[in-house]
């Protein structure tokens, strides 16, 4: 782990949040690198502002190349006014001092996919309990091959389809094809909500983990606990140590 501190007495408020962040970066090793940092939408509550500044001063002078992408799964593509009150920036600020491009995923464009791995048969039995019989498909944006390092961004939440959001979740179903997006949201409701939502370990989050080993660039996790607005906790790692 490279950074875990929680608090649950009281919250992390905004200044000792950018503190940590910083510190969180500054471990990572990001010198030289294109690094891609894949972040929610504005359904997601998390302090957005804070944590793309962050980045972006921090990396600024350090990174080959920084871009974000938001991890939309199938929701509607963001336009520039609603990224930008997403992140705190106005259109001056967007590109910031190392031309920051900030992208949106989009599911259903097969130009922007690229199948990466086939989960077979024999294993999708095993791993659902024999309710999913099939060969699956693994594909991903394509994007992230233009880069050398990936930083999964987001809060870790109870969640009725994967048990707990955040770590791997953005990448299936946030930045997957359709196959990816549509048998994982399928399998949880054959499992019920009840043997899902808020269990932290189950088929559905095995599923992602597995497709989540074809990505062969590597990958840092930045998981959030929220309390409500308020940060209660910051963990960063290894995309399943720092989601746990």
């Amino acid at each position: 782990m490279i950074l875990a501190v929680g608090r649950k007495e009281r919250a992390i408020d905004k200044k000792e949040f950018e503190g940590l962040c910083e510190k969180a970066i500054s471990k990572c090793q990001l010198e030289g690198k294109r690094i891609l940092a894949i972040i929610p939408d504005s359904t997601r509550t998390v302090p957005m502002p804070v944590l793309f500044k962050a980045l972006c001063n921090s990396l600024s002078q350090e990174a080959k190349k920084l871009d974000f992408l938001i991890a939309l799964g199938t929701h509607s593509p963001m336009n520039d006014q609603e990224i930008d009150r997403h992140l705190g920036i106005n259109k001056e600020e967007r590109k910031g001092p190392k031309n920051v491009e900030i992208f949106n995923h989009r599911w259903n464009s097969q130009k922007e996919l690229r199948k990466i791995g086939l989960i077979p048969r024999e294993e999708m039995r095993k791993l659902s309990g024999s309710l999913i019989d099939k060969d699956v498909p693994v594909l991903i944006n394509k994007r992230i091959f233009d880069y050398d390092q990936l930083l999964l961004i987001g809060p870790v939440f109870p969640h009725e389809v994967v048990g707990f959001s955040g770590g791997y979740k953005y990448f299936f179903p946030g930045i997957s094809g359709p196959e990816m997006v549509n048998l994982s949201h399928w399998l949880g409701a054959l499992l019920t909500n009840p043997k899902i939502n808020g269990i932290e370990h189950n088929p559905v989050r095995e599923l992602i983990n597995r497709a989540a080993s074809f990505v062969t660039i590597p990958s840092i996790s930045f998981c959030l606990v929220m309390r409500k607005n308020r940060v209660q906790g910051l963990y960063v790692g290894n995309p399943i140590e720092a989601q746990e």
